[in-house]
């Protein structure tokens, strides 16, 4: 069980990530929930994670793929989501060589996987954040309730804006041509664990296609920057139809954010940059069904 502390404490948090290939199943999965006790977290943890100061406190998911035996080798991926609690004494210890930068660089939809009930995130006005110069890497800091949260990514390419999708959905086709409907939702439960992302994939009209499962959250980041490569924010109130056909193609797309949304819908009309999207969202959503069949 993670202890519960009613010193007055620091929180860190590190959150390590790199690109992951749907297909792949990591070569390290390991949650803080895994290990019995504050001394088996700590001595695993500090395996992959840099620790200043000692720990009073943590909950953690490392993640990591190895492709070094791959037909095609290449450098490992990680995904480091760490959060501790360490001696307020120490927090300069962990902000480091980092320079303040306005708060609303950092989001906290950024450490939603790891357990908020025992790492509470603070209200913005007690925020400080920091960041690496010349880097993604970020560092929030509440003085007054002695909590930081840290941020280090490789995967984002300097982009680093956070988890902010909470649901995807993308539906395609036609009568006789069959149709194909993708939903990717996240769930919260309230326990220890975080958030779940569950895929629901079905066909119609002739397509064999009937998948539900969990999904692994960078799924999400992938999504994302999909909808960011091919500009889908443009598409956002597009409805447009052509009455004239009877049996032609059709589609329909929304996407849920934290601080927005985006809808769209089509029927043998299409906004800009519509083929290209759809073909990547077509290959991406199907591989992630296959996935999620063979795997759950």
């Amino acid at each position: 069980m993670i202890r519960r502390l009613s010193t007055f404490v620091v929180l860190v948090v590190v959150l390590l990530t790199g690109c992951h290939p749907v297909e792949k199943l990591p070569s390290i999965d390991a949650w803080a929930r895994d290990f019995d006790t504050l001394e088996e977290k700590v001595s695993f943890l500090e395996q992959y994670v840099d620790l200043p100061t000692t720990v009073l406190d943590t909950d953690f998911h490392i993640l990591e793929y190895d492709y070094s035996e791959d037909r095609h080798p290449a450098p490992p991926d990680w995904d480091y989501l760490v959060v501790v609690r360490v001696d307020p004494q120490d927090v300069d210890q962990w902000v480091g060589e980092y320079e303040k930068v306005v708060i609303d660089t950092v989001h906290k939809v950024w450490w939603s996987d790891l357990d908020r009930q025992t790492f509470p995130w603070p209200e913005q006005d007690q925020l400080q954040v920091y960041q690496l110069p010349e880097e993604p890497n970020f560092i929030a800091i509440s003085p007054s309730e002695g909590l930081v949260w840290k941020l280090i990514t490789t995967m984002r390419e300097g982009n680093v804006k956070g988890r902010t999708l909470e649901s995807f959905q993308y539906s395609y086709g036609s009568f006789h041509g069959g149709q194909w409907d993708f939903q990717i939702d996240t769930v919260r439960d309230n326990t220890l664990a975080g958030p779940k992302y569950i895929l629901t994939a079905r066909g119609s009209n002739g397509v064999d296609l009937n998948v539900t499962g969990e999904v692994q959250y960078f799924v999400m980041d992938d999504i994302e920057k999909i909808i960011d490569t091919y500009a889908l924010q443009s598409w956002d109130g597009f409805d447009s139809r052509d009455p004239s056909i009877l049996d032609g193609y059709g589609f329909t797309l929304s996407a849920g954010f934290v601080d927005g949304s985006i809808t769209a819908s089509g029927y043998m009309k299409y906004p800009p940059n519509y083929h290209e999207a759809h073909a990547k969202l077509e290959e991406y959503l199907t591989d992630l069904a296959q996935w999620v069949e063979t795997h759950q």
